[in-house]
C-alpha cells in the first residue's frame, strides 16, 4: 500500500517487486485511488505521489462482493490488481488477478442458479416443455 509522501522511484521498486501494473494509494487507512504504472512513469522519479493523487483512478471491490465483480473490474479496467475496501472506504486487502485467475482456473461455477439442478431434474424439466 501506498502513501502520498511516497516517491515514483519507490513506487516503480515496488511494482517491480510485486510483479503488478497498480497499487492502492492510502491515506490514513483511507482510500484514495488505483496508482498505475504508467501514471507514475509520467512524474519525474524524485517526485511523490501528492503531485498526481487528484487524477488516480477510484475503483475498488467491497469486501462481501461476489467474485465476478472483481472479474468485471479486471478486465473492464485492465488491471493487475484491485484494492478490496469496506463499508468506510479504508483498504483492507487486495486482490491481483493472477491470483484470483490461479484459484478459478478448471473450476465449474454454476452463477445461474442458487443450487444446480441435478441431471435428472433438468431433463424431466425439458422433456415436459418439449411435449407440453
Amino acid at each position: 500500500m501506498l502513501r502520498l509522501e511516497d516517491t515514483a522511484s519507490f513506487v516503480l521498486q515496488c511494482m517491480e517487486d510485486y510483479e503488478v501494473q497498480h497499487l492502492p494509494l492510502l491515506k490514513d487507512e483511507y482510500f484514495i485511488g488505483l496508482v498505475s504504472k504508467e501514471s507514475v512513469l509520467d512524474i519525474a522519479v524524485d517526485q511523490t505521489l501528492a503531485t498526481i493523487a487528484e487524477d488516480l483512478l477510484r475503483i475498488g471491490v467491497n469486501g462481501g462482493a461476489h467474485f465476478t465483480k472483481a472479474l468485471e473490474l479486471f478486465s473492464k479496467h485492465e488491471l493487475s490488481l484491485l484494492p478490496v475496501l469496506n463499508e468506510q472506504q479504508e483498504c483492507v486487502g487486495v486482490i491481483t488477478q493472477k491470483i484470483l485467475n490461479e484459484n478459478i482456473q478448471n473450476e465449474l461455477f454454476n452463477i445461474c442458479y442458487p443450487e444446480h439442478p441435478t441431471r435428472k431434474d433438468f431433463y424431466e424439466s425439458a422433456a415436459d416443455k418439449l411435449f407440453s
